[in-house]
């Protein structure tokens, strides 16, 4: 369901019922108001609090706010309280947050350029809850800007336990969830991206584990969709904060450490749109260099390649996309010739009419098919 924008005096006149109906932007931002008849004393609460738990790439900012971009990044917090509320902006208009929270059904906020206050809970009565924020779309829609959260006085969060497992998983925009969400949508619109009901997401879920998307939509290992070599591809976005190329702000790999790296890359370098298929030594050499670097940074990780779901050899048997790119994936595994690296092929899962993307039912397949490999390999 999508929140209700509605102006500061209708949330007055209509207290406890409006936190049924969804969350409501509340502009301008203030750290003292009322809503349903509780005073909002308490400043800020910045999103960077230890009471909340991050996950997923994210960079703070001078007061103390977070910039993010990939899909799934996630706050977690548990609050005790009556009333709760979000700050939140986004560079761009096709930006949705997902807002979970305990006992309620999911809700997207779609955000603006103008910073708002959205209305996450504004019960009237003391409640226990759990809450998560989901980035929904990726840095090409534009970049959020979490600030914080304003409570009721006497309210408090605390940080959740999280997962002691990591997962970090590198693709393109099937790993970013495009096609998991709305497809009844426009093409390219904010709904059409879900990370909560992408195969990376879902295979978090079963194997117990955090998780990282580290993706871009259209990007490859050595070229993006259209042929461009120089976009800022895997083993250029894997180095970044946010993938912006323009602005690029280096990762501090040391700020999370994967057990299992699942590497998803190839649909783009292998697009039949772009001609012959690319050659097998300059493919190869760039994946072994690659995994050196993924090694290098997470030398105790367990590395998995897929070649992912898109790639098939019916489209264009003369050109046979995912023969070639398994063969070539092997190919640098044997070259690069060192423990805990493991191939796991993948089924093709075709989208429907409207898009070759997976839906989010394939999705679910994938991440089961995914999990069955996968958690052997860790003994999860």
């Amino acid at each position: 369901m999508h929140c209700l924008w509605l102006p500061r005096h209708l949330i007055l006149v209509l207290g406890v019922t409006l936190w049924l109906v969804g969350c409501q932007p509340v502009s301008p931002v203030s750290n003292t108001h009322q809503t349903n008849g509780t005073a909002m004393n308490s400043p800020l609460i910045t999103a960077i609090n230890p009471t909340i738990a991050i996950e997923g790439r994210s960079q703070t900012l001078d007061d103390g706010s977070l910039l993010i971009g990939y899909p799934g990044v996630s706050l977690h917090t548990h609050f005790e309280g009556q009333h709760l509320s979000l700050v939140a902006k986004s560079s761009g208009r096709e930006n949705e947050l997902e807002i979970l929270i305990e006992g309620e059904a999911p809700r997207t906020i779609r955000l603006t350029e103008k910073q708002q206050e959205w209305v996450l809970i504004d019960a009237g009565q003391v409640v226990h809850r759990d809450v998560r924020i989901i980035n929904r779309g990726e840095t090409w829609l534009g970049r959020v800007t979490l600030q914080g959260f304003i409570t009721d006085a006497g309210a408090h969060l605390s940080r959740p336990e999280r997962p002691t497992r990591k997962l970090l998983i590198v693709g393109d925009s099937v790993t970013c969830s495009y096609g998991a969400g709305d497809r009844s949508a426009p093409l390219n619109t904010a709904p059409w991206w879900n990370p909560r009901a992408s195969y990376g997401m879902r295979l978090a879920d079963s194997l117990n584990a955090q998780v990282h998307l580290v993706c871009y939509g259209g990007r490859g290992l050595i070229r993006s969709w259209n042929g461009n070599t120089d976009e800022g591809n895997a083993p250029e976005f894997f180095e970044w904060t946010i993938a912006d190329k323009a602005n690029p702000v280096t990762w501090d790999h040391d700020q999370y450490t994967p057990d299992l790296i699942l590497v998803s890359l190839g649909t783009n370098d292998f697009s039949l749109g772009i001609g012959p298929l690319p050659e097998r030594q300059t493919f190869v050499t760039a994946y072994v260099d690659f995994l050196k670097r993924l090694r290098a940074v997470h030398p105790d990780a367990v590395i998995a390649l897929t070649e992912g779901s898109i790639v098939n050899d019916t489209d264009d048997p003369a050109r046979p996309q995912k023969s070639v790119l398994r063969q070539y994936i092997q190919d640098a595994i044997q070259r690069f010739d060192e423990p805990n690296v493991y191939f796991i092929p993948a089924h093709h899962y075709p989208g429907d009419a409207k898009d070759g993307h997976p839906t989010a039912a394939q999705h679910a397949k994938m991440a089961r098919e995914l999990a069955d490999q996968l958690s052997p390999i860790m003994n999860w």
